[in-house]
């Protein structure tokens, strides 16, 4: 249960850094919209664990770990060129260096639809590690409500400090 604890946690570690990234661009994240981040974490975490306990049923173990090796690597590298370099295309593009851009309104809140592409951004490494975990857990739903637990709090958490401190700092 610890192994898994910690999966989770780092699984979910960029919710921490999301969330001081917008705290301290002074754009606080509802308990609402954390609720649905942390909900469509779960969502992506559990689907893609049923994913892989599928697989690892109807594939050799060999050749599903060699195919998942490919996957990733093939993935986070189409990550890294779409969403993180200097001119990052799309919603999502830049998001950490330029949170508020996520803003669409401006009013310094993020709303239950912006909320949702943060989601589905914050949620797409969860496919790669709910597969993994799917062919060595059972229960998926388990494990994806204690991650969208932990996505709940990290987020929260780290946002509610930066954004204390950039206003504190302020006065």
């Amino acid at each position: 249960m610890l192994e898994l604890c910690l999966f989770l946690l780092l699984l979910n570690f960029d919710a921490f850094l999301t969330g001081l990234a917008f705290g301290f661009a002074g754009v606080r994240i509802t308990n609402a919209a954390c609720l649905l981040v942390s909900g469509l974490g779960a969502l992506f975490l559990g689907l893609s664990m049923s994913a892989g306990a599928w697989l690892s049923a109807l594939l050799h173990t060999e050749l599903l770990s060699h195919l998942a090796l490919v996957f990733l690597l093939l993935f986070t590298l189409y990550l890294i060129v779409k969403y993180c370099g200097k001119e990052g295309r799309g919603q999502l593009g830049g998001l950490w260096r330029r949170p508020a851009r996520l803003d669409n309104n401006a009013d310094k809140q993020i709303s239950p639809g912006e909320a949702a592409w943060l989601g589905v951004a914050l949620a797409v490494d969860s496919v790669g590690g709910g597969l993994a975990l799917g062919m060595l857990l059972p229960g998926p739903w388990v494990s994806a409500g204690l991650s969208a637990l932990f996505c709940f709090c990290l987020l929260a958490g780290s946002n509610r400090l930066a954004y204390y401190i950039v206003h504190n700092l302020q006065k």
